[in-house]
């Protein structure tokens, strides 16, 4: 994300939940789903326009920082 990359993550993996919304700055798939993980490479693949605009969301979603409230939320 640090590096204006669209992200392609699985649902429950570290800290997907509290940072990836889905289509706004990466893509979601649901884990032990590859053909979930298959469609939403190939959607980004098929969409370098919208892929690129969610790399820059990624970047300033880092950039920005991460809410002080999420941080405390993730399981430690």
């Amino acid at each position: 994300m640090n590096s204006g990359c669209a992200v392609v993550a699985g649902h429950e993996i570290g800290s997907v939940p509290y940072l990836i919304k889905h289509r706004e700055n990466g893509l979601i798939y649901r884990d032990d789903d590859f053909n979930d993980l298959y469609e939403k490479t190939k959607w980004v693949l098929e969409h370098p326009d919208a892929c690129e605009a969610m790399g820059r969301q990624a970047y300033y979603t880092m950039v920005m920082g991460v809410p002080t409230r999420l941080i405390r939320e993730l399981p430690i």
